[in-house]
């Protein structure tokens, strides 16, 4: 099925698979803190590199979450490794991505982090878009061509929210809008 233009580099067939996907690694560090009651709560921070090309941060919560236990003495941190145009870092090995992260956090913090008692190194190969300039003209283009295709709908991070809730949103909302479709179609009364 063709639609939008078809093959003549118009429309959603053109610009659909346009968002690149960065390569990252999370680095889950647990540290070993001591804590009053007043400070057990929730911090998140992002923790950005200099940006040197144009482009612009994916909608969502921030890649870097603390979160302090009942008992307040560990805290679970989760920090990111990776960026857009960067393909090693998932060749590097563990101690090292633990090392980056630890460095990375301190400077952001204004101090070094309390003593580490345990981490979990995740690596994920092309998981998060990265939304460039122009990236919600481009969406918003495939949506109104591929509102000409009755029954297909568009879910997924690429077009609008990154992290499994906003995935399981457009999921959702797509599966909706097909399943009305259906029901519509198999009624007699749409297309």
């Amino acid at each position: 099925m063709s639609f939008g233009g078809g093959g003549n580099g118009k429309g959603p067939s053109s610009e659909i698979n346009v968002t690149p996907l960065i390569d990252i690694v999370l680095v889950m560090l647990i540290i070993f803190m001591v804590m009053t009651p007043v400070m057990l709560k929730e911090i998140g921070a992002a923790v950005p590199r200099k940006a040197t090309d144009e482009t612009v941060a994916p909608p969502g919560p921030p890649p870097t979450i603390v979160r302090l236990d009942a008992a307040g003495d560990l805290s679970f941190l989760r920090a990111s490794v990776g960026r857009y145009g960067e393909t090693t870092d998932l060749q590097r090995p563990d101690d090292e991505l633990v090392a980056i992260a630890v460095a990375e956090v301190s400077e952001a913090l204004g101090h070094q982090l309390p003593r580490i008692v345990d981490t979990h190194v995740q690596r994920w190969g092309g998981a998060l878009p990265q939304y460039t300039v122009g990236h919600l003209d481009r969406v918003a283009r495939i949506r109104a061509d591929t509102a000409t295709a009755p029954g297909l709908e568009l879910a997924g991070a690429a077009y609008a929210g990154v992290g499994v809730p906003a995935c399981i949103a457009s999921g959702r909302s797509a599966a909706q809008a097909v399943a009305t479709h259906l029901r519509a179609r198999s009624a007699g009364t749409g297309g």
